[in-house]
């Protein structure tokens, strides 16, 4: 279900993180007309228009004014971290919105197959649960809402991503990795890596233009930061897991922190 992948990384990045540089009483001074033009400018949103803007602003001062401010709630609104306009506030809470309805929407991809969503039982051996349910009338369902977020994606998430970053160009040099490892899911033949619907790859220093094949015979595992006996890193097939013995004397400042290998 890789329109299901896509649509989880749609709700992380706006319920986790879009609430975190969102100010709605700064949403609530802005212009509809100049958030409408800002919106233009940077994507191709299927909702749009200064009417548009101006009836989200109305929910939004709605819920201000209410005091029961749901997910909108415990927000550091008015700290100077914030640096979004206006505009660009009300833009981004107006596509919060869009994303709680197709989050909605893209659930249903997984009651197409398992039956239910959350927590799907989807499959079994030998195929699906539902495989005498699958009509052609529910695959299709199933491929308009793959379209549908694969959309959102392009013509909302990425651009507002891009707009929001161009506010904090100097968080770039906060944290981050250099490296990056995917190794593909959902192969749509029997032919792999080649026909993964999600690439498989490798990029090494940030360097997406070279972006090289994954080799599963050079993974190792390491356990340096975990809770387990030290040990040169090893390929999974070889690991070994032996936890440390409980130790009354540990601290927390000691370098281990999990129970999980990095790879």
């Amino acid at each position: 279900m890789g329109a299901q992948f896509q649509h989880d990384h749609i709700v992380h990045f706006y319920h986790l993180h879009a609430l975190d540089w969102v100010d709605i009483v700064s949403a609530l001074k802005a212009d509809p007309k100049k958030t409408a033009a800002l919106s233009d400018n940077v994507s191709n949103a299927p909702e749009g228009g200064s009417p548009y803007f101006k009836s989200v602003q109305q929910r939004l001062k709605t819920f201000v004014d209410s005091g029961q401010l749901g997910p909108f709630s415990n927000a550091y609104w008015g700290h100077p971290a914030y640096k979004l306009p206006p505009e660009a506030n009300l833009m981004a809470a107006a596509h919060y919105i869009e994303a709680l309805r197709l989050q909605a929407r893209a659930a249903r991809m997984h009651a197409i197959f398992g039956g239910k969503n959350p927590h799907p039982q989807s499959l079994v051996v030998g195929g699906v649960t539902c495989v005498k349910d699958l009509t052609p009338g529910r695959i299709a369902e199933f491929l308009y809402i793959t379209k549908e977020t694969q959309n959102f994606i392009k013509n909302v998430y990425i651009p507002d991503l891009l707009t929001v970053a161009s506010f904090y160009k100097d968080w770039g040099a906060i944290g981050g990795t250099t490296n990056f490892l995917a190794w593909g899911e959902f192969p749509e033949s029997d032919k792999e890596p080649e026909s993964l619907f999600m690439p498989r790859g490798v990029i090494m220093k940030r360097d997406i233009g070279g972006v090289k094949m994954a080799h599963q015979d050079k993974v190792t595992e390491d356990v340096t930061r975990a809770w387990y006996e030290k040990g040169a890193a090893k390929h999974p097939y070889e690991g070994e897991t032996k936890p440390l013995q409980e130790n009354p004397n540990y601290r927390p400042g000691d370098g281990q922190y999990t129970w999980f290998k990095a790879s």
